[in-house]
């Protein structure tokens, strides 16, 4: 049983879940949810397509809560403060390695 989602706030299989990510090439399409999973420090939801089952963070589909900057943006902004800092911390890492 996850501890995530109360019993009323769990999505059930025949709902599905749709994936939300703006850059995603599923973005739109809705998937039959199996379950919910921690990884990386974050939680992912387990779906199921046509062809497969494959997960994906729980923050890219409408199942996730709503990342207040995105929100307040309004679609003005392509990119979070989080993710931005995240690729600068990446970009130094590759950085390093290359010297």
């Amino acid at each position: 049983r996850n501890t995530l989602w109360t019993a009323a706030d769990e999505p059930n299989a025949e709902q599905g879940i749709e994936i939300t990510h703006p850059f995603h090439p599923l973005r739109g399409q809705r998937f039959e949810f199996l379950h919910l999973e921690r990884a990386r420090g974050e939680p992912w939801v387990v779906l199921r397509g046509k062809e497969r089952v494959f997960k994906l963070p729980l923050a890219w589909t409408n199942a996730g809560p709503v990342d207040p900057f995105v929100l307040q943006s309004a679609g003005r902004s392509f990119f979070r403060p989080i993710d931005l800092v995240a690729l600068v911390e990446l970009v130094r890492e590759l950085t390093r390695r290359e010297v």
